[in-house]
C-alpha cells in the first residue's frame, strides 16, 4: 500500500481512538468518582 492509501484509515483510526478515549473517561469520572464530568 502506497502512503497515500494509509493516511485516511490512520486518521479515522485517531479519531476513533480518541473518541473512545473520552467516552471512557467520562463514564470513569461519572460513575467510579462520582463527579459529573460536565456541568452546564
Amino acid at each position: 500500500m502506497t502512503a497515500n492509501r494509509v493516511a485516511p484509515w490512520l486518521l479515522l483510526f485517531a479519531a476513533w481512538l480518541l473518541a473512545a478515549v473520552s467516552s471512557l473517561s467520562a463514564i470513569y469520572i461519572g460513575e467510579v468518582l462520582g463527579q459529573a464530568p460536565c456541568v452546564l
